[in-house]
């Protein structure tokens, strides 16, 4: 990654940690988010994206691991807040399996 990007990357961070208001009357969509992960710093991410775009974000976070329990219940929380979108992030677990099996061939 070039340090131009580190700095990008930083300064939407810093940007979608700032945003807590819809100040400038930006028309509103809604976006969950869910993981099996934190996901903190996307949501930071995406908050300064959607304001860059001209949205002010309405984020659900789900909280950590708990997506398969908001999807697969009608009556969850993600259901009720009726998102425009949805990011479904799944850091692959079978990583971890791999290197531990690995570590063992060491």
């Amino acid at each position: 990654m070039a340090i131009h990007e580190i700095n990008d990357y930083f300064s939407m961070l810093k940007a979608g940690k700032a945003i807590s208001s819809n100040e400038k009357g930006l028309p509103k969509i809604k976006v969950a988010i869910l993981a099996n992960h934190s996901t903190q710093q996307f949501e930071f991410l995406v908050k300064a994206a959607l304001v860059e775009a001209g949205y002010f974000p309405e984020i659900f976070a789900a909280e950590y691991d708990t997506a398969a329990l908001e999807i697969y219940n009608p009556e969850s929380a993600l259901f009720a807040f009726k998102p425009d979108f949805a990011f479904l992030r799944s850091f692959p677990t079978w990583l971890f399996r791999l290197r531990e099996c690995l570590g063992t061939l060491a």
